[in-house]
């Protein structure tokens, strides 16, 4: 190197040169801090012959940024760091083999597989292990089954067990990362009854891989109970019971004081009252009792079913599935009215204008099976309905708002368990697509969602029901922006039902 440095160049410009080196090497010997940079590098540059020529400069100079740029190597103790591992990668022979001729089954939920995009895991009593994987398709979710181990290689029959409750659905079937071949799923009658489909592949000795998806926006495939080999049909043994999974409780809101503020309903449990607290933005202006909540019923929302420009009380009771609608003029109660009846096993979670006919819907909720409804009303006529999302397992639905503001009400849930939160992005009864929200701290929860701050974006409300506090989140879409603390309840009252 030296040698070719030395080529027409004079004697003594590489003496000049050489004298710049040493000087970076003392600025690299000094031991100098990121804060002492600037020092050192100044007193490298005294160091530096002037007359050194530009390019020979130029050259020393960026050795010098090296060294600025490696000072940890220069300036600190090298920290030992343990040597790596290596975790051998996936064999033929991890795959056990099953017994020849026994039954073998994969669980679509099993964590030994992939799911990808919006294919989540749902509650399903009726399906093997209580569980099954949805949201495979549309371009998003993917469901893919890994170590899947069989005793030869060869031609194999698999039984894809699955729930349907369209007339039919479709989905890709790649084997080992092979082209898709398309396979129909007939209905199933539900998508809690449970159905099976047989086809046959191709496998290899070892491990395979089946992966199902579905690349139309808007079509989906079906849910996913588990796939088996050697055993024909998905009879499933009577499921253990298991205990029913905390939901989270909301608050009820709305403009009643027609300021163009949301307020909030209050409720006192001991005496079954009811107060409006009227704010602008986070700040209380003033209050008024409302009703008292006859016993047996709940509180569960507030919407304008009447069209009066005024917002009206939506009641369940959950001993009779009943609903009715108490329509009020401010925080008065000026009449009343039954709505329809729910069938056994669901209940009135939230109200909201789901099909863009000026009137309130409801939004039903099935404890057991995690399945959401909307039935679609005039007032407190019930005129039709359909399904709606089911909800991924331990999550609530505490909200309906737009908050893409595509001009359809999505729905915002809360998980008690870890305190995400997540938006579900509708048109009308159909899940497009989801996002995760921000997490909620320790102690708080998620109770409702309205648009505090007049931005036309709706925010979050979040309670404290240890310290009675509020707080509002004021969201862009489903992106945490900023955040206020709202009034603390006085003693006796909750924001939520009990």
């Amino acid at each position: 190197m030296s040698g070719r440095i030395s080529e027409g160049v004079a004697p003594e410009k590489i003496s000049n040169f050489q004298k710049s080196l040493d000087a970076i090497s003392r600025f690299a010997a000094k031991g100098c801090s990121p804060d002492d940079v600037h020092t050192c590098t100044r007193d490298v540059k005294k160091q530096i012959n002037p007359s050194v020529k530009a390019h020979l400069l130029r050259s020393a100079l960026i050795l010098l940024s090296l060294v600025i740029f490696n000072q940890d190597i220069f300036c600190q103790t090298p920290t030992p760091t343990a040597t790596a591992t290596a975790t051998p990668s996936p064999t033929a022979t991890e795959c056990p083999r099953p017994t020849p001729g026994a039954c073998t089954s994969y669980e679509a939920e099993s964590n030994d597989n992939t799911l990808e995009g919006s294919a989540i895991v749902l509650s399903c009593p009726t399906c093997s292990d209580g569980f099954k994987v949805g949201y495979v398709g549309s371009n998003s979710g993917t469901l893919q089954f890994n170590a899947v181990g069989v005793v030869a290689p060869g031609n194999h029959t698999v039984t894809i067990c699955y729930t349907n409750g369209d007339a039919v659905r479709y989905a890709l079937l790649s084997v080992n990362g092979g082209q898709g071949m398309p396979v129909s799923f007939p209905s199933t009658g539900s998508f809690q009854t449970v159905g099976s489909k047989q086809i046959t592949i191709t496998l290899n000795t070892g491990c395979n891989t089946l992966k199902f998806y579905n690349p139309i926006v808007g079509n989906w495939a079906p849910d996913f109970d588990r796939i088996q080999f050697n055993c024909p049909t998905c009879t499933v043994s009577t499921p253990t019971p298991t205990p029913t999974p905390t939901l989270a409780r909301r608050a009820t809101v709305g403009d009643f004081n027609g300021d163009r503020h949301p307020d909030w309903v209050l409720r006192n449990a001991r005496t079954s009252q009811t107060a409006i607290w009227y704010l602008n933005n986070n700040v209380y202006i003033g209050g008024a009792l409302g009703p008292s909540i006859r016993a047996g019923w709940v509180l569960e929302s507030a919407a304008d079913f009447n069209r009066d420009s005024h917002p009206d009380y939506a009641l369940f009771n959950p001993g009779t599935d009943q609903t009715a609608i108490w329509y009020m003029s401010g925080p008065t109660r000026i009449a009343g009215a039954y709505g329809p009846t729910l069938p056994g096993g669901w209940e009135l979670t939230e109200t909201a204008d789901f099909n863009g006919n000026g009137f309130p819907d409801y939004v039903l909720f099935n404890a057991t099976t995690d399945q959401t409804a909307i039935w679609y009303l005039n007032n407190n006529v019930y005129v039709g309905g359909g399904y709606g999302p089911t909800l991924p397992v331990n999550w609530s639905l505490v909200g309906v708002a737009d908050f893409d503001r595509e001009g359809h009400q999505d729905y915002v849930l809360f998980n008690v368990s870890n305190h995400r939160t997540a938006i579900w992005y509708l048109s009308g009864r159909t899940f497009l697509r989801g996002a995760y929200g921000p997490s909620i701290p320790s102690g708080w929860a998620l109770v409702a969602t309205a648009d505090f701050n007049s931005d036309l974006k709706p925010d979050y409300l979040l309670y404290n029901a240890g310290t009675r506090q509020t707080a509002i989140w004021y969201m862009n879409d489903n992106v945490f922006v900023s955040a206020a603390f709202g009034p603390t309840l006085p003693a006796g009252w909750s924001l939520v039902g009990q």
